[in-house]
């Protein structure tokens, strides 16, 4: 039986809707926080100071669901400014696997970040913007370990 011409426009009208339904609910509107999460506690603040360690990393941890609807520009801005990002250099061990294991663990931004097919090109955006006035000194040598373990860092979590 031969389609009319109404009814193929309306089957390609209808079919290029429902594709962008499809990407809406998968794509873009599933990353819908675009700011970075602000930590609740700051290292050098009187409320860090007063907790232990293990609170102070408690309250360093994003909250359930969140990595996963954040963009990967605030994923890596939130990984950045991550209160325990020194501790990726606390190893001695050659491969360096536990600084990745210890940048993954607890620094929950990264490790959506390390899962996304964009992630490679947002670090790489990043590390070519200029400095800006007051930022942190640690800024570029995190985006620079960052960039250098990317795909060991996606590989350990199973991308």
């Amino acid at each position: 039986m031969k389609r009319t011409l109404a009814e193929r426009v309306v089957f390609l009208a209808l079919s290029a809707a429902l594709a962008v339904g499809v990407w809406a609910v998968t794509g873009r509107a599933a990353c819908s926080v675009a700011a970075p999460y602000q930590f609740p506690v700051q290292p050098g603040t009187p409320e860090w100071v007063e907790m232990s360690a293990n609170a102070r990393r408690d309250a360093c941890r994003l909250p359930t669901g969140l990595a996963e609807r954040m963009t990967s520009e605030a994923l890596l801005e939130t990984a950045l400014d991550y209160p325990f990002n020194a501790s990726m250099y606390a190893s001695s061990d050659l491969e360096g696997m536990f600084g990745k294991r210890a940048a993954l663990a607890g620094n929950g931004a990264l490790a959506e970040l390390v899962t996304r097919p964009d992630a490679e090109e947002v670090i790489a955006r990043a590390l070519a913007a200029p400095a800006e006035a007051g930022e942190d000194p640690l800024r570029g040598v995190y985006l620079e370990t960052f960039c250098a373990w990317l795909p060991e860092l996606s590989r350990m979590a199973g991308v």
